[in-house]
């Protein structure tokens, strides 16, 4: 796993320096990338990244409890470029295959049936490309004709190499590194190798837009195990996946999923819609939300308007100001967005 040093520009939720500590359904993307490692039966994993980076990734990823891994820290020389990050990984990775995953990024599509193909030997080396002009499941475009690697701007998102080929191709770019995955793959390809590439729709990465964070908050949501607590007391009506912690109070709402309320959080008399996941001692009374992040220790109260695609920072407070005269009285950050309806 590769985990770079892009500087998030939105009012974040998480860690606002590091894109895959940010939380997503109540985790760091981070735990929700093992997650998919681990389905594809991955227990092994090297991450690469730079040193102040690799100090509070290490940390957040100490916290890990779904299974036992075995994890690697290596320094990359390029915070910017994945290959980098393969190049520090090749001594541990020696000739094993391996997945380079971007760390700020998810896919909603299981890795496992790419690594049938590769055990197969239908190829040496398979990218799954982010496009926002594909729709539908993973599909191919290319057979063996990496020239046509024109992709999402942000390049490939998940790589997929055979055995041996990642010596190989940190070979093939020792004297210089090439931009990305997808330059990588064009050498490949030129020097024999058989390279496949697949359109992933559903790829979504966090470069620090908000519309960019609540879509991998969807993709995270939507992978939700269909386990849940149900509330029938308390007056509460609750339908779909919702997982609900045992430490968290629910009275007199109506929750729709898939949804997720953490530990401590207090949730009465509120309507909580799908795609919308509430942190940690989080508290909303009188309210509607709606495909949004409440951060842990945030305060919605008393809204009336119903929030949509919103996020609610950690420790903010949003609420219903009664005092006259009445007015509409912001808080507003650099570059931050407000949108009064």
């Amino acid at each position: 796993m590769f985990t770079d040093t892009r500087r998030p520009d939105a009012c974040t939720c998480g860690n606002p320096a590091i894109p895959a500590l940010e939380c997503v359904a109540n985790r760091p993307i981070a735990h929700h990338v093992l997650d998919a490692l681990l389905s594809a039966g991955v227990d092994d994993l090297v991450i690469a990244g730079p040193a102040d980076v690799l100090i509070e990734v290490r940390a957040c990823l100490s916290e890990y409890q779904v299974a036992p891994l075995t994890l690697h820290y290596v320094v990359s020389s390029d915070g910017s470029n994945p290959v980098a990050g393969l190049h520090a990984a090749a001594t541990l990775v020696g000739t094993a295959p391996c997945i380079l995953h971007l760390g700020d990024g998810l896919l909603d599509e299981p890795l496992r049936p790419h690594l049938d193909e590769l055990e197969e030997g239908s190829a040496d080396l398979i990218l799954l490309c982010g496009s926002p002009h594909v729709s539908g499941p993973l599909r191919p475009l290319v057979d063996g004709d990496s020239s046509a690697l024109t992709p999402a701007p942000d390049g490939p998102g998940v790589g997929i190499f055979g055995p041996g080929l990642v010596a190989e191709a940190c070979r093939m770019s020792c004297r210089e590194l090439p931009p990305g995955l997808a330059s990588l793959a064009r050498r490949v390809s030129d020097d024999g190798r058989h390279v496949r590439t697949h359109a992933a729709d559903g790829w979504r990465r966090y470069q620090g837009q908000p519309s960019e964070l609540l879509e991998i908050h969807r993709l995270a949501l939507d992978l939700l195990p269909p386990t849940l607590r149900l509330a029938s007391s308390n007056q509460n009506r609750i339908e779909g996946r919702v997982h609900i912690d045992r430490t968290a109070s629910v009275t007199t709402s109506v929750i729709v999923g898939p949804v997720v309320i953490g530990e401590g959080a207090h949730v009465s008399n509120a309507y909580i819609g799908p795609y919308t996941s509430i942190g940690a001692d989080a508290r909303i009374d009188g309210a509607e939300i709606e495909r949004s992040i409440i951060a842990p220790g945030a305060t919605v109260m008393n809204v009336g308007p119903r929030l949509v695609s919103s996020l609610v920072g950690r420790h903010a407070r949003v609420f219903h100001d009664f005092s006259l005269p009445r007015a509409v009285r912001l808080r507003v950050g650099e570059a931050d967005e407000v949108a009064l309806c």
